[in-house]
């Protein structure tokens, strides 16, 4: 299982601040996929997030091109408040520029 211990506090308000460092990480995970899909104006139809209990997948054009258990959002969680975030639009993207 995963450390939520380890968890930088943060956020742009006090309601975002509490969310980061309460929510579960499946829970983060999913929220902020959503977050970084509308800020950074990716094609919802064309990205999914899929979730088990134990890992996400990401996919892209119905075929999966990532996938991680959910210690590594606890990682990346310890790293910095934005750090899952800035992981996520970083991969996203350079799929996206595969193609």
């Amino acid at each position: 299982m995963y450390n939520s211990t380890t968890r930088v506090p943060g956020g742009s308000s006090y309601a975002d601040a509490v969310f980061r460092t309460t929510a579960d990480a499946k829970s983060y995970a999913q929220k902020m996929f959503h977050r970084v899909i509308e800020k950074k104006s990716f094609n919802p139809e064309e990205i999914r997030f899929f979730t088990t209990e134990e890992l996400f997948i990401l996919i892209y054009q119905k075929k999966p091109f990532h996938m991680e258990d959910f210690s590594f959002v606890e990682l990346k969680r310890s790293e910095g408040v934005h750090a899952f975030e800035e992981w996520l639009s970083k991969t996203i993207f350079q799929k996206i520029r595969e193609k």
